[in-house]
């Protein structure tokens, strides 16, 4: 039995299962009371500009405050999953995309990104049905709330400015500079329109597409394993010579400039 075959039959375990869900839940919970949220999107919006969509300020109340914010976010992810459960038990939804989909907003919500949540929880619902209409719809909102449409038509717009281009408050902060934590928290996001989109196109079709590809993946595990690890061991260098003490430190209330820490 190969690696892989192990840890997926282990995960296969209920017992298993429930200590990972009681797990996720506990974070949601310690989220709730004891996280915090995105200090540099706090700054931004004090300055009056908000890198996100008009439709995210509906997902979004009161995201101007701390611990108000969070619970209303946590309640909210809760609820979703709720919705969510159901539509496994009935067969529309996958429950390892359920899974990971709730890993991801532990994750997300640990690193302080807490707003990204109630974009990617819209993402299982992309392969609940077959029709057309589910990754059209959910697709619609998930990229409604992430990109700043709604404020203005003029690509000048600060809203724009700072929501595609980065060029926020006090300096440009490139939204493509692999050396920041903004290019993994985007590749995460389009994981979560790629991945159900592709168990829709199943769903419909009844053929996985790119399956191939992933059968090829699956037999050169060592391969991907090497090129993976190569990867984030070259990505960890330049991070630290590009960004200096941006990586080795913290900055609450502002944002890096560099290696500095620029506040209001």
């Amino acid at each position: 039995m190969t690696l892989s075959e192990r840890i997926w039959k282990e995960f296969k375990n209920p017992d298993t299962q429930r200590g990972l869900w009681l797990g996720i839940i506990a974070s949601y919970f310690y989220v709730m009371f004891f996280g915090q949220s995105d200090t540099s999107l706090l700054s931004d919006i004090q300055n009056g500009v908000l890198p996100y969509g008009w439709l995210w300020t509906i997902f979004n109340p009161l995201y101007w405050t701390q611990r108000p914010y969070i619970v209303i976010n946590m309640l909210e992810c809760l609820a979703v999953l709720g919705v969510q459960y159901y539509l496994v038990k009935k067969g529309r939804v996958n429950k390892w995309i359920m899974m990971m989909n709730s890993f991801q907003i532990v994750f997300f919500s640990a690193t302080h990104v807490i707003q990204e949540n109630t974009v990617i929880f819209l993402g299982p619902f992309i392969a609940a049905g077959s029709s057309i209409w589910y990754p059209i719809i959910f697709i619609g909102l998930m990229v409604l709330q992430k990109l700043p449409i709604g404020w203005s038509l003029s690509l000048s717009d600060p809203h724009v400015q700072c929501g595609i281009w980065g060029k926020c408050f006090y300096f440009y902060n490139s939204r493509l500079d692999i050396a920041r934590s903004d290019f993994f928290t985007h590749l995460a996001l389009i994981f979560w329109v790629i991945a159900p989109l592709m168990l829709w196109y199943k769903r419909r079709t009844g053929r996985m597409p790119f399956r191939g590809q992933l059968e090829w993946m699956e037999r050169h595990q060592k391969i991907m394993f090497i090129g993976w690890l190569s990867f984030m061991i070259g990505l960890t260098i330049y991070a630290v010579f590009r960004n200096g003490g941006a990586f080795w430190n913290y900055c609450v209330g502002g944002n890096w400039n560099g290696s500095t820490c620029v506040t209001p």
